[in-house]
């Protein structure tokens, strides 16, 4: 998901932490630190 470019990528991100948050509510999702080349180093989910 982290590949595809500008709006796109935001849409499916956002569709996929409301989804995931739906399913579970008490899950923790937190970015990480952007990659040396500037893209965007993704997310992290923690569970419980």
């Amino acid at each position: 998901m982290n590949e595809f470019p500008g709006y796109a990528r935001n849409i499916w991100r956002d569709t996929a932490r409301t989804e995931l948050l739906s399913l579970v509510p008490d899950a923790v999702i937190e970015p990480l630190p952007p990659r040396c080349d500037g893209r965007d180093g993704g997310w992290q989910v923690h569970l419980p």
